[in-house]
């Protein structure tokens, strides 16, 4: 879906907020990344994650962070069962995942919020 990776790209380099890692992180990054993260988007097709989980995932609901992903998989299950911190969405398209994403931009209680439910100080 390279129309998706480009509207990611392109909405990274106009929001502040959003950070864009294209690159594999080493454990220590990833557990300092994990600190500052208010929310994780995984726009996975839905087909390949229907039965399979993501690691990324498994950290974001140990982590108690929200989360976006496809609607009628494993990601969506698990998140349902173990925190119910994530927003889905239904086609894996750029409307469809962008909408996802305000949606759960729209739950936190105002702009720029700590999104993760976390006590403030708990990162």
């Amino acid at each position: 879906m390279p129309e998706a990776h480009r509207a990611v790209q392109d909405l990274a380099a106009r929001e502040p907020r959003i950070h864009l890692i294209e690159r594999a992180v080493t454990g220590a990054e990833w557990l300092a990344l994990l600190e500052g993260i208010d929310l994780i988007v995984c726009p996975h097709w839905p087909r390949s994650y229907q039965l399979l989980p993501s690691g990324v995932q498994a950290d974001a609901i140990a982590d108690a962070i929200p989360s976006v992903v496809p609607a009628g998989t494993a990601l969506a299950t698990l998140a349902a069962e173990f925190g119910g911190t994530s927003t889905t969405f239904m086609r894996n398209d750029v409307a469809a995942v962008a909408a996802a994403i305000d949606a759960a931009l729209q739950d936190c209680a105002c702009a720029g919020a700590d999104l993760s439910g976390r006590p403030a100080g708990s990162r």
